[in-house]
Formats: structure tokens, sequence, C-alpha cells
């Protein structure tokens, strides 16, 4: 089911609306404003979809993200170089161009999403190229 068939299928269903949430990885609040087209949310509604709120950075990482945060949490001290050294070889890894900025990227989002605590020691600089103006 494509997503513009399953908002149609949910429409201000509740229940319908958070198996499109779950199985589409939608923000909540657009269930909340799809809802509130309709009808006013009651106080469970309004409880669960706030849950769900709070859960949403976990449940919607990419498969790179998840992997770094499982190679995170397994050994919360590797440097970024053993990082690097591991990312080099994984499938999730392969489109990037610049290996380094993509595991950078990668973490930065992981950190907004208090997913992780800290990133790990950074081995060098990334070096950007230049622009000559």
């Amino acid at each position: 089911m494509t997503i513009e068939q399953a908002r149609s299928w949910a429409a201000d269903d509740f229940n319908r609306l958070v198996k499109v949430i779950t199985a589409h990885c939608i923000t909540p609040d657009w269930a909340w404003r799809q809802i509130e087209r309709h009808r006013r949310l009651s106080e469970y509604e309004a409880d669960v979809l706030w849950g769900m709120t709070i859960d949403y950075n976990s449940l919607c990482i990419t498969d790179r993200e998840r992997w770094l945060k499982r190679m995170i949490t397994a050994n919360p001290d590797m440097p970024e170089a053993g990082l690097l050294e591991l990312a080099r070889d994984r499938p999730e890894y392969r489109e990037c161009r610049s290996l380094k900025a993509c595991l950078r990227n990668d973490l930065g989002k992981l950190l907004d999403k208090r997913l992780i605590h800290r990133l790990p020691a950074r081995s060098e600089p990334c070096r950007r190229s230049t622009i000559a103006r």
C-alpha cells in the first residue's frame, strides 16, 4: 500500500492512523493534524500520539544509523577511526563518496535524536575541498 492509499484508508480513524504511522514511519504530528481536520482528539488519543512522538526518533532511523548505534552501544569507547574501518566494508555505506563525511553526518543525526550521548573520539579533521573565489 502506498502512502497515499494508506492516508485515504486511514482517514480520521485513530487506530488506522496509528497503523499507518508505524508502517510508514510518519511523524505522529501528521496524524494529529489529520484527525483534527474532522474532530477534536480524545484524551486517550492525545496521550497515545504524545508517546509515539517521544518514540518517533528511535523508531525512524536509517539502516546506517541503526548499524552505527549498534556499534557504539557494543563498544562506547571505540574511536572514530575504528568506526571508519568497520564501516568501510558495510553495505549500508557503499553509496557514500566520502565515508568519513557520511559517518560524521550519521553520528550528528544520532546525537541530535539523543540516541547516543557523546561523539566518539575524532581521528583527524574532515578535509573539505576549497572553492577558488
